[in-house]
């Protein structure tokens, strides 16, 4: 399957930031999209006409209830709709909603997707942050020129929703040379190794966790950027097991 055109994987937006035209900020469009096994089987979505984990139809929603932004919690990681967060609010409100969660975003990417795929209509705007890894992905969205840009101007935009096609060639040439690894016969030792090292990472780091200011920043613009839209903000914090789990935990960034 590997030159089926409607078939792809979910790309990590962490691996675009070396793409020197545009940052794409979401997957495939329109294709059948294999995620992660954590429970036994693959999920596995069709993609919406921007490359998100929604059916393609609520894009043409007169109005949307809730917006959602995050990464693999939002994207829906391991579940198969309707059991993702989107698609609970969906069934629970009977409104529209829109999920432009991506595996791997930080804070910025976050924010770029918003200023980007915003629709007029959105009247809840949920941003869903994550203390464990959401903050070291910040630290690497900032060493990149394009993302920077939607920090110094607000008026700043790729026009990604004007560029899909653009998109979808770099998607696809990261899976190409995915699938071309894949047939060289790369050891799965190398896989298991480096999904130990993730682990193995989570008992280590984030015993203290320090704050960019960049963060702050970022939340204010999201805040303005709400308001202009007649949207409320919401900003849901998702703990770490390690805040539980540490007796050395350092809670002062949260007071």
């Amino acid at each position: 399957q590997e030159n089926d055109e409607n078939l792809a994987v979910t790309i990590p937006r962490s691996y675009f930031l070396r793409s020197n035209s545009i940052v794409p900020l979401s997957g495939l469009s329109n294709a059948k999209t294999i995620f992660c096994n954590d429970n036994g089987y693959y999920n596995i979505y069709q993609s919406d006409r921007y490359g998100f984990n929604n059916p393609d139809t609520e894009w043409d929603a007169k109005e949307i209830e809730y917006l959602l932004i995050g990464d693999s919690f939002t994207q829906g990681a391991c579940v198969n709709r309707p059991y993702d967060i989107t698609s609970v609010l969906r069934k629970l409100s009977n409104k529209s909603a829109i999920n432009l969660g991506i595996s791997s975003s930080g804070s910025l990417t976050e924010f770029a997707s918003l200023r980007e795929y915003l629709p007029k209509n959105v009247r809840n705007i949920i941003l869903l942050y994550f203390e464990g890894n959401d903050n070291g992905e910040l630290l690497d969205e900032l060493n990149n020129e394009i993302l920077l840009n939607y920090l110094k101007n607000e008026s700043y935009s790729q026009n990604l929703t004007q560029k899909q096609d653009l998109q979808t060639q770099i998607v696809k040439s990261f899976i190409d040379e995915q699938f071309k690894k894949q047939n060289k016969m790369i050891e799965l030792s190398t896989l298991k190794d480096l999904i130990k090292i993730r682990s193995t990472r989570g008992l280590f780091i984030n015993a203290k966790i320090t704050f960019r200011p960049e963060l702050e920043e970022i939340l204010k613009l999201s805040d303005k950027l709400s308001k202009q839209n007649n949207s409320d903000f919401f900003f849901v914090y998702l703990p770490e097991f390690n805040r539980y789990k540490s007796k050395n935990y350092d809670l002062n960034n949260y007071q």
